[in-house]
């Protein structure tokens, strides 16, 4: 997987900023320094990115206090256990907020404190307790989490107009709109969307 990154960063995607999707396991920078026996002897992709990279990549790890998870391929949906008192995830919630974006590499006096070991559920929902700023360089919370799923279907469509001229790609999907709490929304069924001009 690494290797594969890096070629994509410095061949393929030369001079361009690319985004990579992964579980957040594959994408820790310091596994060893969990305490967790497993953990100390694996080599990750964000191991080995970090490595070639160092600070320029920025992996943001994703959390939730509460909700369900689920696999977009047919995996069993997981219920969140409720989160710890002290947690990461318990101490986010108490903002009140539906979303939360904490910025690990410039953290405050204030907050320097995230630079000890504290309870998360970033691996496998379970609450493992180390120093996640050695693991990520920020994180995004969102008080509750919502399982994928693989019922959205899309069809690409070009809408044209009496005079010839196509309006650009329609989007038709067989989901209503689901709002997400950070405002993420699919689109409706039976509705399209047009890019115009």
């Amino acid at each position: 997987m690494a290797d594969n990154l890096i070629w994509l960063a410095n061949d393929r995607y030369r001079r361009r900023r690319i985004i990579v999707w992964a579980a957040a396991f594959h994408t820790l920078h310091e596994p060893s320094a969990i305490n967790i026996d497993f953990y100390r002897s694996v080599e990750t992709m964000g191991h080995v990115a970090f490595q070639s990279f160092g600070r320029q990549m920025y992996t943001i790890g994703f959390t939730a206090d509460e909700g369900k998870a689920g696999d977009a391929m047919g995996g069993p949906i997981v219920r969140l256990k409720t989160s710890e008192d002290g947690s990461l995830e318990g101490l986010l919630s108490r903002l009140g907020r539906q979303c939360v974006f904490v910025d690990f590499r410039n953290l405050s006096e204030a907050t320097g404190w995230l630079h000890q070991p504290i309870s998360a559920r970033f691996l496998q929902y379970e609450p493992i307790k180390t120093d996640w700023t050695r693991q990520f360089d920020g994180v995004v919370f969102t008080h509750t989490m919502f399982p994928s799923a693989r019922r959205v279907r899309w069809r690409r469509t070009v809408q044209c107009f009496p005079n010839g001229d196509a309006a650009g790609p329609s989007i038709n999907s067989s989901r209503h709109v689901t709002r997400h709490s950070c405002g993420l929304s699919h689109v409706p069924s039976g509705e399209s969307v047009r890019a115009e001009r």
